[in-house]
């Protein structure tokens, strides 16, 4: 990466199979891409100096500058370079770009794995909220075992949402030995044993 004192440009050389200079400006890294503005000071010298990049293809580097600076990713682009992309505007910090990346119901699962795969932490945190808030949606899409896991899940998101609502799973443990006391059922045991009778209770009713 060179470093031209009149407009305070920086040339970042992305090594491939080919050497590819791209001109960038240090305010806009700064500030939508720390960690690679931290490479560039790092390397801040009198003259000309350069920084090499590897581990990216030019033509996904190039995308992720266009974003940097505002433009829009062509969606072909995006579809055929998604995950390469999404690797690279993590390790820089692009946080905005990891956190725009649209989960769907057809791709959360593919994410998920390849987010905890690269350690994409806000990739990850990303797809599990979606996870969280379509569980039962993306529960049909899927024949192995996170399926099950996603089952257990939503049963459980349900369960507590009744108890809520029922004020079992808010109540102290003198309400509940009252209301288990009024029924003629045992008083004693752990809070969670005691919720368990009351809800036998009421679905025997």
């Amino acid at each position: 990466m060179s470093e031209t004192k009149e407009d305070g440009k920086k040339k970042v050389k992305v090594l491939g199979s080919y050497s590819y200079p791209a001109h960038s400006h240090r305010f806009i890294l700064k500030t939508c891409a720390p960690m690679l503005a931290a490479l560039c000071e790092s390397n801040s010298g009198e003259g000309t100096t350069t920084v090499s990049l590897t581990g990216i293809r030019p033509s996904v580097f190039f995308l992720l500058l266009l974003y940097v600076y505002g433009g829009r990713i062509p969606k072909l682009e995006l579809k055929s370079k998604a995950k390469e992309i999404i690797d690279a505007a993590d390790n820089w910090r692009r946080k905005q770009y990891v956190e725009s990346t649209r989960i769907t119901v057809d791709n959360a699962i593919d994410n998920l794995l390849y987010a905890d795969s690269k350690n994409l932490a806000l990739l990850k945190e990303t797809v599990i909220d979606f996870l969280a808030d379509n569980g039962e949606e993306v529960i049909g899409k899927m024949r192995n075992i996170v399926k099950d896991v996603l089952v257990a899940v939503a049963r459980n998101k349900k369960e507590f949402r009744n108890e809520v609502i029922s004020g079992l799973n808010v109540m102290r443990v003198s309400e509940l030995r009252r209301k288990l006391d009024e029924k003629g059922l045992n008083v004693d045991g752990s809070r969670e044993t005691m919720i368990e009778a009351l809800k036998s209770s009421a679905v025997d009713s």
